[in-house]
């Protein structure tokens, strides 16, 4: 039997699932401010700082919103970085947030990339799940929470570096480097 070589694979995409109400919009801020999306501008500082990070948005409101809808709520630069939706699979499934997600990462080939989840509801994850970085609705993305992502984000970064050994499945077909 002969030994598997590594393959070296180049991680260009490490994606953030965005939830957005309760998260760049809680509901106890959304009255005092008027309606305003009060969390936008703290979101979009910590991307800037991130910029190897894509967007991808699971919130509900990609159920009433097309992506370019979406897109347009946030500033040019943070939307081009915007690349999809996950599916709806419907709220009825335990953990669906993250059965969206997973499904999202297989239907893009990117299955084994590193992933992180911003969301305020917590049984749409299975418990412990060290992807989420979960937030008070009633507070969104505050001090801590954003204390919190900059770590998580920071340590993903590091701990995928651009090139990342793989051993290949017995059977699949690579190619020498993958550019999604």
């Amino acid at each position: 039997m002969g030994t598997l070589a590594t393959l070296h694979v180049r991680i260009s995409k490490l994606n953030i699932f965005l939830d957005i109400d309760g998260v760049l919009c809680p509901p106890s801020m959304t009255a005092r401010d008027g309606g305003a999306y009060c969390h936008f501008t703290r979101f979009e500082t910590i991307m800037r700082d991130f910029q190897k990070w894509k967007i991808v948005i699971s919130s509900g409101l990609r159920e009433r919103f097309d992506l370019n809808q979406l897109r347009s709520k946030f500033s040019d630069d943070i939307a081009a970085r915007i690349v999809g939706v996950t599916p709806v699979i419907g709220m009825s499934i335990s953990q669906c947030r993250q059965h969206e997600i997973e499904r999202y990462l297989l239907n893009t080939n990117q299955a084994l990339l590193p992933w992180i989840a911003l969301d305020d509801i917590a049984t749409q994850f299975a418990n412990g799940l060290s992807n989420l970085v979960l937030c008070d609705m009633a507070t969104g993305l505050d001090d801590c929470i954003e204390m919190e992502l900059r770590a998580k984000l920071t340590a993903y970064e590091l701990a995928f570096p651009q090139h990342v050994a793989m051993t290949p499945i017995p059977g699949t077909v690579y190619s020498d480097s993958w550019n999604g």
